[in-house]
Order: structure tokens, then C-alpha cells, then sequence
């Protein structure tokens, strides 16, 4: 019963560090919302394919929606990035390019544009999130 304050105080000291240490990396963030834009855009054809048009743009709508989210995000990490950062240039020029309607017409009239220069970005910025790893490294599924 006398580990509760101790226990605590670890905890909130493990938070605060882990949140200044994510303050001080924009980098890393506009990494993150690169490959979280590039997440929801990702099965976008294959739902078209199987859907009807008035559900299609319904659902263009709502990824746009969604991905500007992103795209706001994007730009307060663009503003934090040092100016000798390689991604600096091409992520500005990016967010300064990429509204929400001219996302949404880029991926209803299916011309490629918006992915094509999410692809570029993707090039400049290696992912480097964790990613699964299997227990037996012989038989992977």
C-alpha cells in the first residue's frame, strides 16, 4: 500500500517525458500524419469498384473530410521543421498546394494527382513506425 504515491509519480514523470520528447520531434510527427494520410487513402479504387456512385461520393466526401484533418496537422509540423530539413520544402509546397475541395476533386475525378504527390512525400520520408513482427521468423503466414 505504500507503492501507490511512488507508482504515481513514475507514471506521470513516464507521460511528461514521453509528451515533451513528442513536442520536440516534429519530424517524426509529420512522418507519422504522412503515412496516417496515406493509411486512409489507401483502398480508396477497390471501394469504388464495389460501390455505387452516389456512395462514392458520399465516401470521397468523408475521406477528404478526414484527411484534412491531416492536412492541418501536417502544416503545424511543416511550421516547426528547421529549414535545412530535407522535407521541409517539398511538405510545404505540399500543404500549400492541398486544400480540402482540391483533395476531394483529385480523388472523385480519379486523376491521381493528390496520391502521386502524397507518393513523392512517402519517398522523402521513410516510415518508421513499429510494425508487426512474427513469433516464428522461418514460417512467416
Amino acid at each position: 500500500m505504500n507503492y501507490k504515491i511512488p507508482v504515481l509519480l513514475f507514471f506521470l514523470i513516464v507521460l511528461a517525458y514521453t509528451l515533451i520528447k513528442a513536442k520536440l520531434n516534429p519530424e517524426k510527427k509529420a512522418r507519422f500524419y504522412l503515412y496516417k494520410v496515406s493509411d486512409k487513402c489507401e483502398d480508396i479504387g477497390i471501394y469504388y469498384l464495389n460501390h455505387s456512385e452516389t456512395e462514392n461520393r458520399r465516401y470521397t466526401a468523408q475521406l477528404s473530410e478526414s484527411v484534412d484533418t491531416y492536412m492541418i496537422k501536417l502544416r503545424d509540423c511543416e511550421k516547426l521543421l528547421p529549414n535545412e530539413d530535407t522535407l521541409k520544402a517539398p511538405l510545404q509546397e505540399f500543404v500549400n498546394q492541398w486544400n480540402r475541395e482540391k483533395i476531394e476533386d483529385s480523388l472523385w475525378q480519379r486523376d491521381g494527382k493528390f496520391l502521386s504527390d502524397l507518393g513523392y512525400l512517402k519517398s522523402l520520408a521513410p516510415d518508421t513506425r513499429k510494425k508487426w513482427k512474427t513469433l516464428f521468423p522461418f514460417f512467416k503466414p
